[in-house]
C-alpha cells in the first residue's frame, strides 16, 4: 500500500532540491 503522505513529502522534497539546485546555478552562472 502506497503512503499518500510519504509521496508528498518526496515530491516536495524533490522539487525543493530542483529549485535550489537551479537557483545555485543561476547565482554560480
Amino acid at each position: 500500500m502506497v503512503n499518500i503522505s510519504m509521496c508528498l513529502h518526496v515530491c516536495l522534497f524533490i522539487k525543493f532540491w530542483g529549485d535550489l539546485g537551479r537557483h545555485w546555478h543561476a547565482a554560480v552562472g
